[in-house]
């Protein structure tokens, strides 16, 4: 039944309207309980024709499901009703969880309905409630894992005397399974289609998963896995066609060949025949959990309701039935993390970017705060009466382009009094004095896949190598103190993590697309007259060493979307003359493949940046450069802060713009998302220009990276950028990290050298050392800190993706303002999962 609440849907607005029709954790739940357009109803978990009433009713664009079933009928008379309505948005259904069995893909597709799930992002859960029922006893501790993945009690052991785990299926719960098992002494016999059908996949498979090969047999068949082994896992996708179907996969005959005590499935109960299950009840000696949705087990019950009833009315001992495996609070909010990257992906690419450089608005047009009063300060003023903030409406704390975009964006939507307060010098003469966006070189990219998230499972291990190893750490482990530790643990977590770390990606690219689109409509703007002369050169070039690289690439920047065309070797040598075909890294050299060239542009950023300081003192902005704020104070309706010199500014609300030190030391450590921006640093060289006509992107691996080459404005000079090394939140010339910074410098003009023969060393004209605040997970810190009734908001963490990311984040920052986030805002949350937890920062240990 609708509540009363439900029967109409949410006024008109820029927000896709969300039903969430399956239970979240309650932290995901309260925000979104807040949010705009969003309705929850998980009582429709269990109800179809409720669900199918609700679509009709509230006519959501994007519908979010648990084991929910999703049928024809329901799909068909949503997609009728929003249609009916005039509403051309996408519709789109987000399943939490990984299987689609009980929605109709079919009906979908042909309805024009995006089915996306989230795959992977409970592997680790699951797999660990498996694994604690597989190997109650903890692993056996063994020599150190030698290069062949064995050791030396590995060798001295007879493999046949070593108990078998099988392995039915071999995704990701299963590999992680697997890497248990070995941790365990154990074999495996493996049947999944994927390792059968290609002879190469299993040292694939094998290697993905970090585990020795001459451990691993591969079965035809899955009665050949139950014949051997001791214990089996299950975990296979539910399909009922092909050679490989699993609907009814494990029936008695096969059940019957299974001489081992146990068996964990977290499969769907119909890969079971009905008599394959009244045989595993009937085996006492055999240990059997069926884990799954409460609805689905239900016909289980039902089938075995006779003998339970025989047992007391408990199933035997042994023998368990539960909806255990994603209910761990961990698995709860990796879902929830993944549904709200889902949710924000959604809202993002609704947007044309028109919206975030919106013409200046008028007086009358100024949105009104949480507590009824304008947001502009003119009349009437945030808090105004008694104790009315007398200073600054919005006090934006960075001058780099997040800081400098936010403004903007402020001001176009109708604030007037607005402070910019910039720590660095005005004069820009020490680049070491300044930001991230004026301490390197004058040069940015801004593309559609711009630093997506760097933790992923080729860097497993990246934080404990050296750049000379081909690593990122510029600094021993044992100087890390308790705050950058935790980022180091939380990184590699997420490295682990692939599903995760591809809802992740996803949303990263629809922020980035969103920012793209809005310097697109700024730099073609006819009224962005303080922009003209700007070097803007649109289209960049991506250039991939290997061709397996090459492939991977392209597939890559296709699904980032937009106009993506591989380049051929005459365009190559005609638009970049002077670049080399071998490029030598720290794991040996490696040669040019191929390009693509997909939309974006190249920009100088000390420029772009400078002209929008001058735009914004031309609108009335106050900027004040040397100008370091040492605290902020909650003082009733306002905040005060207090600055290293000069009187302290009273302002209705604060933006900060700052990461790293800053914001550890502006912020404090007693809050949700302390530690979650570190510091990873990059090298920028400028050099002269050997014959380069446009800008060029080199995809070259850690620790480079990513190697982009802009050109300064007349084309003499080009500023080369590279380099990855995890500082933390030392000082940039802490002693700890300078040989491994001399490392990364090393690395950087080898690479050079070879990706333009024609240039030397001596012909460096510049050197700078970046810094990019990064947190672990890869996606921005977009949130309220708390204790000031949400009147700071945090704006940080851009993972070197500031520049383009900036229209965007503004954006996400100034619906925190006006208490109206999000769902991308609220995936970029400073209690979201994946960053550390710290409560307590101690002194640096580089210091």
């Amino acid at each position: 039944m609708l509540t009363s609440r439900d029967q109409a849907p949410p006024a008109a607005s820029d927000r896709r309207r969300t039903l969430i029709s399956t239970a979240l954790g309650p932290r995901a739940a309260g925000r979104l309980a807040d949010t705009a357009a969003v309705t929850l109803r998980p009582d429709l978990a269990g109800s179809p024709a409720g669900l199918v009433e609700a679509l009709v009713t509230l006519r959501p664009h994007t519908l979010v499901v648990g084991a929910n079933a999703v049928d024809a009928t329901a799909l068909t008379r949503w997609a009728m009703a929003v249609r009916r309505a005039h509403d051309r948005r996408s519709l789109l259904l987000v399943r939490r969880g990984t299987s689609l069995a009980a929605i109709d893909l079919g009906v979908a597709t042909q309805l024009g309905i995006t089915v996306r799930n989230t795959p992977e992002v409970n592997a680790r859960h699951v797999a660990q409630f498996v694994i604690d029922r597989l190997f109650p006893a903890p692993p056996t501790a063994h020599a150190p894992t030698g290069a062949s993945g064995t050791t030396e009690a590995d060798g001295a052991a007879a493999d046949g005397a070593r108990p078998v785990l099988g392995l039915v299926g071999a995704g990701n719960i299963n590999g992680r399974v697997a890497r248990a098992a070995v941790a365990r002494g154990h074999r495996l016999v493996v049947c999944a289609p994927s390792l059968v059908a290609d002879r190469s996949a299993a040292a694939v498979w094998a290697g993905r998963h970090r585990l020795p090969l001459d451990r691993i047999r591969v079965a035809a068949r899955a009665e050949e896995v139950l014949e051997a082994a001791n214990a089996v896992s299950v975990a296979v996708p539910l399909t009922s066609s092909g050679r490989w179907a699993s609907v009814d996969l494990l029936d008695a005959a096969r059940l019957r060949t299974f001489g081992g005590d146990r068996l964990v499935c977290v499969s769907e109960p119909e890969i079971w025949t009905a008599q394959a299950l009244l045989d595993a009840y009937d085996r006492r000696d055999l240990t059997v959990v069926l884990d799954n949705a409460p609805r689905l087990l239900v016909g289980v019950r039902t089938l075995l309701a006779s003998r339970i009833q025989a047992d007391g009315g408990v199933t035997r001992p042994g023998f368990t039935l539960c909806s255990a495996a994603m209910r761990a609070p961990a698995c709860e909010a990796d879902l929830d993390q993944a549904v709200l990257t889902a949710l924000g992906r959604a809202d993002l690419d609704d947007l044309t970017g028109a919206e975030l450089f919106p013409p200046p608005a008028t007086t009358d047009a100024i949105p009104a705060a949480r507590d009824g009063t304008s947001v502009d300060g003119t009349s009437p003023d945030i808090g105004a009466g008694a104790g009315a903030v007398d200073g600054p409406q919005v006090v934006v704390l960075g001058g780099g382009i997040v800081g400098l975009t936010t403004a903007l964006l402020l001001h176009a939507q109708g604030h007037r009094r607005i402070l910019l307060l910039d720590a660095a010098p005005a004069d820009r003469a020490d680049h070491a004095e300044q930001g991230t966006t004026f301490g390197g070189a004058n040069a940015r990219h801004l593309s559609a896949t711009e630093s997506l998230p760097q933790a992923n499972l080729g860097r497993v291990g990246v934080l404990t190598r050296s750049p000379a190893a081909g690593g990122w750490a510029l600094r021993d482990p044992a100087t890390l103190d308790a705050v950058e530790a935790a980022w180091t643990r939380a990184f590699a977590d997420r490295a682990d993590q692939p599903g995760l770390h591809a809802a992740t990606e996803d949303l990263v690219i629809a922020l980035n697309r969103l920012g793209l689109r809005g310097w697109s409509h700024l730099f073609t703007g006819v009224e962005a007259t303080w922009l003209t002369g700007l070097r803007q050169d649109s289209r960049l070039t991506r250039v991939y060493l290997g061709g397996a690289d090459l492939d991977t690439g392209e597939q890559l920047q296709r699904r980032a979307g937009g106009d993506v065309a591989r380049l051929s070797d005459e365009v190559l040598r005609r638009d970049w003359p002077g670049l080399g075909r071998t490029v030598p890294l720290p794991g040996g050299p490696r040669t040019v493949a191929g390009a693509v060239e997909v939309d974006g542009y190249a920009v100088n950023i000390h420029d772009l940046a400078g002209r929008l300081l001058r735009h914004l003192v031309g609108l009335g902005v106050e900027v004040r450069a040397d100008s370091r704020v040492d605290s902020l104070e909650a003082t009733g309706n306002a905040v005060l802060l207090r600055l290293a010199a000069g009187r302290p500014v009273r302002a209705g609300h604060v933006v900060v713009t700052v990461g790293g030190r800053e914001l550890v030391r502006l912020c404090g450590s007693d809050w949700p998302g302390a530690g979650a921006v570190s510091q990873v640093l990059g090298v920028s060289l400028t050099l002269p220009n050997p014959g380069l006509h446009r800008p060029v992107k080199i995809h070259a691996g850690d620790p480079l990276g990513v190697m982009n080459v802009t050109l300064c404005p007349d084309g003499t000079l080009i500023h080369v950028s590279a380099g990855f090394g995890y500082l933390g939140l030392a000082a940039r010339d802490a002693a700890a990290a300078a040989d491994g910074l001399a490392e990364l410098q090393e690395s950087t003009l080898a690479a050079v050298g070879g990706l333009f023969p024609g240039l030397h060393r001596d012909d460096v004209r510049d050197i700078r050392i970046c810094t990019r605040p990064a947190t672990p997970d890869g996606l921005p810190l977009v949130t309220v800190l708390p204790g000031h009734d949400g009147r700071v908001v945090i704006a940080a963490g851009t993972n070197a993706g500031g520049a383009v990311q900036a229209p965007a984040i503004a954006m996400l920052a100034a619906d925190l303002l006006q208490g109206t986030a999000r769902c991308a805002g609220l995936a970029m949350a400073g209690d979201r999962i994946g960053l550390p937890s710290i409560r307590e920062k101690a002194p640096c240990a580089a210091e």
